[in-house]
């Protein structure tokens, strides 16, 4: 014997519509709140990172306005060269007449005086005056 089986084809009503409609709008809302909260996070981790952008740009500006450029040592490293050799030269006079006069009171030989005098770092290679 078969069972009978009573179909029920009830329409859903305009407030059931409306029922679904606002409780898919709810969780839709709930999710967005979530996603803008998420948002919000990552805002605020940028604007950390920003800070330390900033921070890291200034250093950076810092740096090169006060930093030594090749071409400044070069330059700077060549004048002390020459102000380096400029004493080095007039200590030189000093010590060829200092020979000199050893060798005029006759505490150097004309030999010692030669041989002193042809060392570097300006060997003259004179004989005494």
């Amino acid at each position: 014997m078969k069972r009978a089986t009573k179909k029920t084809n009830v329409e859903p009503t305009t407030q059931d519509v409306l029922n679904a409609v606002s409780k898919f709008a709810t969780r839709v809302e709930e999710r967005f709140d979530g996603i803008d909260a998420r948002f919000d996070g990552i805002d605020g981790r940028l604007s950390g990172h920003d800070k330390r952008f900033e921070s890291l740009e200034e250093d950076v500006a810092y740096l090169k306005r006060n930093m030594v450029t090749k071409i400044y040592l070069d330059e700077r490293v060549g004048e002390l060269r020459g102000d380096i050799t400029e004493l080095v030269h007039k200590e030189d006079k000093k010590f060829v007449e200092l020979v000199h006069t050893l060798e005029d009171k006759e505490v150097l030989s004309e030999e010692d005086a030669v041989r002193i005098l042809g060392m570097p770092p300006f060997g003259l290679g004179q004989a005494a005056h």
